[in-house]
């Protein structure tokens, strides 16, 4: 297996999608290019409108979840959801990062917020009242919220 981003086609197709959807406010549980989105339906959509995976259903969730639970609720739906099981693989977050690897950081108690890595050593991502943006991966109030890092692999031709 190896990573689905791993041509110039398709990081320039990454890069070109993640800036299409800079300043688009946060607004939560909308995918609205240019009228809201939030941090989760904002990997959904770079990720699906380049082509990496397909459209899914994304699980009903509040913005205040990871204050009452320590189930990691994002984590779970990546690796256990039918059509991405298999897909991610875990990356040493203190490793180099690649671009579009995914990004999960706390928020709260759990992972409750995602971003992912452009390749300019940024993390791009939907914040609550500020919208989408994009921060340093060696910011220190960043890198200390992240719990992990996953990498979207090809699927295998059977």
């Amino acid at each position: 297996m190896k990573p689905w981003f791993n041509t110039d086609e398709r990081i320039a197709a990454l890069w070109t999608e993640q800036q299409r959807w800079f300043g688009t406010p946060f607004i939560a549980h909308a995918a609205s290019h240019g009228h809201g989105v939030d941090c989760v339906n904002l990997q959904h959509e770079i990720f699906a409108n380049v082509g990496a995976i397909p459209r899914l259903e994304l699980p009903a969730y509040s913005l205040d979840y990871a204050k009452h639970s320590t189930r990691p609720q994002l984590l779970l739906f990546l690796l256990t959801h039918p059509q991405l099981a298999g897909r991610f693989v875990m990356v040493a977050p203190s490793g180099k990062l690649a671009p579009g690897d995914l990004i999960g950081l706390r928020s709260g108690r759990v992972d409750h917020h995602l971003a992912s890595v452009n390749p300019w050593d940024e993390a791009v991502h939907a914040i609550e009242e500020v919208g989408v943006v994009r921060t340093k991966l060696n910011d220190a109030k960043f890198a200390a919220r992240v719990l992990y890092v996953m990498r979207l692999m090809e699927v295998d031709a059977a």
